[in-house]
């Protein structure tokens, strides 16, 4: 069949498709003039096929097990990448670990020894007030005084209010 058979077919009238099924039952089917009826493509539309040959877009099976090989080989190294940087990053955390722990243990005892020194010049303190009050007995308000005009540079806290108004109880005396 060629392209000058295909024009040479009559145009399609929408009109005489009805006539012609008007005159005939409606199960029956006009032979259509592109595919005479002795043509091999009616007789087997799969003629032409082998069934043992791949298609030419298929790759073979060499081809697609050499792909696969190299997809397992990538996801191989991959899994050793990653097994290696989970290592790297145990590794790590147990360093900032010990360090932290060291760091820990190093804020601990400076703050130990700084109250446990703090401790020892408070009872030093003591027991120089103590022993200076034994021979002394005048009366609460002037041992209170003399202890606020003591040297008050060892002291954390602001102790001035205290002061101020310890002084200004001495001078009104109790009520």
């Amino acid at each position: 069949m060629d392209l000058d058979d295909v024009t040479a077919a009559p145009a399609f009238d929408p009109t005489m498709a009805v006539e012609n099924a008007s005159e005939g039952s409606p199960t029956e089917m006009q032979p259509d003039p592109m595919f005479p009826s002795d043509s091999p493509q009616a007789a087997d539309p799969f003629a032409g096929m082998n069934g043992q040959q791949p298609p030419a877009a298929m790759p073979s099976a060499a081809a697609m097990s050499e792909a696969q090989n190299k997809l397992r080989e990538w996801e191989a190294e991959h899994e050793n990448e990653l097994e290696a940087k989970a290592r790297e990053e145990d590794v790590a955390r147990k360093t900032m670990r010990e360090q932290a722990k060291q760091a820990l243990n190093d804020w601990h005892k400076e703050r130990n020894d700084a109250r446990d020194q703090r401790v020892q010049t408070l009872k030093a303190e003591e027991t120089s007030t103590k022993s200076s009050q034994d021979g002394n007995k005048e009366a609460p308000w002037e041992r209170v005084d003399s202890m606020l005009q003591a040297d008050t540079s060892t002291h954390e806290r602001d102790v001035s209010r205290m002061k101020g108004l310890l002084t200004q109880l001495k001078h009104s005396g109790p009520e």
